[in-house]
């Protein structure tokens, strides 16, 4: 689970600091778009899920010059997104003091981040990053109320036609 914390030793960085090469300045648009607010700031590395990058309430803060991966902004992103509404302003990342992330977060992390790196193009790439299935975490996708989940066949789009994962109701769990 995510720490909640009110105090935090990030620098906030003007805007026109944030990446503007690709791939990371689509991914970040990506994010803007979907409700995530970017933000850059000079990042303790205490204070990072994954290299410079970091949860601060329901934004992403990160520090360009440290950031490894979109994959990594896409996970980290997906802690915020996952959460229930009423949680994300209170989400805090300091991996040495949080008790660790439930499984079943996780999974619903790791969905949702594959699901966004579909959306961009980088499907190869998350395979790379994450070690597992990531349509492991759909069926909590599903009760969260951010996907649905095919049958058997696969298919793209459920017995009524609608379009399954990794297509996303919600972005943002509602």
């Amino acid at each position: 689970r995510l720490l909640t914390l009110k105090y935090s030793r990030a620098v906030p960085l003007p805007h026109a600091a944030l990446p503007s090469a690709e791939p990371f300045a689509g991914a970040i648009a990506f994010l803007e778009r979907i409700g995530i607010p970017v933000r850059a700031a000079r990042l303790p590395q205490e204070e990072c899920g994954s290299p410079g990058v970091s949860v601060h309430g329901a934004e992403l803060w990160i520090e360009p010059e440290r950031l490894e991966s979109v994959e990594a902004l896409l996970w980290e992103a997906g802690r915020i997104a996952t959460a229930p509404p009423e949680e994300r302003p209170h989400l805090f990342r300091l991996d040495r003091l949080a008790p660790a992330h439930s499984q079943g977060a996780e999974l619903l992390t790791a969905a949702w981040a594959a699901a966004a790196a579909l959306e961009l193009g980088r499907s190869t790439a998350f395979r790379d990053f994450f070690d597992g299935d990531p349509r492991s975490g759909v069926p909590l996708l599903q009760w969260a109320g951010m996907a649905r989940q095919a049958g058997e066949s696969e298919d793209s789009s459920d017995c009524e036609g609608r379009p399954v994962y990794p297509h996303m109701l919600h972005w943002l769990r509602p």
